[in-house]
């Protein structure tokens, strides 16, 4: 796999108009509109602009993009709120996930940035070196601040690398405690693969009629039930022998690229055979956040337990969507029967030449813009990516995963026995 640096954003290193457009856009977004809305809701305005950018969508469609995004009812202009209440890291950590104080981590970490003399220097003392490390936390508010992480330091960015630490700070959650229990050193089960362990999962009894509701936020309810907690817990154990043995074999890469391949199936194959494609949303995350860890394992700059815990952290990210909703089965063929009518090249002229309307949804515009990664970090995964990609720009019309009538089902147990199905 092909890897970057963490001092090579294409912010430095680009400096067309498109890029100086993107770069005047996300400084807009930043200066005017919050974190959040609707207190839960993420403001995705910088991810599809982003997306679209590095699909090669030119200046004028950026702004249009902007334009439509912060038309978003929704969307909460900063206005008049209050901040100066938080300057050390002891207000910091007293404050740690309170909405209120929105505009006071995000005014702090621009602070902490001229602080440290430079992005990078700030985000390595917040992440790693700080009385208490923030990495695990990036997983809070359903791994949003990593995904912006991983933006930032694509971009070069220290207007998001400032952002994303301050949605560390409001969407933090206990969450991060199961990334902080420690991990015994035996040696590996005879599970050597995430997709293999993710199988054991699947028919894990403990995990049977916990979920009520489907969508990540019944996560909660999971950890309430004592046996959940104790199974992810295992699973996250298994899965260290799994981490151990490629660290031991220095073939982190392949670790990954398992992951990758797990992610398009889950994207793509998850639907009920005969039934119309079905496309999870928070299934189709896994996927965003193996580039996380592609993306940051650069960053940790071979420090081996920041390492881990990046896989870790993908590893936990997996698992908890994959059980909300309903441990799917993943059928191959799913993929396999498609046809790549579509080249690469035919993909990304269908995400620029504006005539998809699709191009408007911040986590469409994603999903078909890490697919087109694919070749160049996993080349192996090629032709399975192109074809999970003619299969999404042929067949998407919407994501389900929430729970909603009507929904398209997922190949789980419990559809199966809804309808009196083996």
């Amino acid at each position: 796999m092909e890897h970057s640096t963490p001092h090579d954003g294409i912010l430095q290193t680009v400096h067309d108009e498109r890029t100086l457009t993107l770069a005047d856009l996300i400084k807009h977004n930043h200066a005017t509109y919050g974190l959040l809305y609707s207190n839960i809701m993420h403001n995705h305005t910088q991810h599809i602009l982003i997306a679209s950018y590095l699909l090669g969508s030119d200046t004028g469609t950026l702004k249009l993009l902007y334009e439509a995004e912060t038309a978003h009812a929704d969307l909460v202009p900063w206005g008049n709120r209050q901040t100066g209440r938080i300057h050390t890291e002891d207000d910091l950590f007293a404050h740690l996930g309170d909405l209120a104080y929105e505009r006071d981590f995000v005014d702090y970490f621009e602070k902490e940035l001229e602080r440290h003399g430079g992005w990078r220097e700030a985000l390595r003392y917040h992440l790693f070196d700080s009385q208490k490390p923030l990495l695990t936390s990036l997983v809070g508010g359903f791994a949003h601040p990593w995904l912006m992480l991983a933006d930032a330091v694509e971009l070069g960015s220290g207007i998001l690398a400032m952002d994303a630490l301050a949605l560390v700070a409001v969407d933090y959650s206990l969450l991060s405690r199961l990334l902080d229990v420690p991990l015994s050193e035996a040696s590996p089960d005879s599970v050597t693969t995430v997709a293999s362990l993710l199988d054991t999962v699947r028919t894990d009894t403990a995990f049977d009629g916990i979920i009520q509701h489907i969508g990540i936020q019944s996560v909660g309810a999971m950890l309430a039930d004592q046996g959940a907690h104790a199974a992810i817990l295992r699973y996250l154990q298994q899965f260290a022998h799994i981490y151990s043995f490629h660290k031991r074999e220095d073939d982190l890469d392949s670790l990954l690229s398992q992951f990758v391949d797990l992610a398009l199936g889950l994207i793509a194959a998850t639907s009920v055979l005969d039934e119309p494609p079905a496309f999870d949303f928070f299934l189709a995350h896994i996927l965003s956040f193996c580039n996380c860890v592609r993306t940051l394992l650069p960053v940790v700059d071979g420090d081996g337990e920041n390492q881990a815990m990046l896989f870790r952290m993908l590893w936990l990210m997996t698992l908890l969507p994959f059980i909300t909703q309903q441990r799917p089965t993943i059928s191959p063929e799913l993929i396999d029967c498609e046809e790549r009518a579509l080249s690469w090249m035919d993909t990304q002229t269908v995400m620029v030449d504006g005539q998809d309307e699709r191009v408007r949804d911040p986590h469409f515009v994603k999903i078909v813009q890490l697919l087109l990664t694919v070749p160049k970090y996993w080349p192996a995964l090629d032709g399975k990516a192109l074809r999970v990609a003619n299969k999404t720009l042929r067949s998407f019309a919407g994501w389900r995963g929430f729970g909603a009538d009507g929904e398209a089902p997922l190949n789980t147990k419990e559809y199966r026995n809804s309808v009196g199905k083996k």
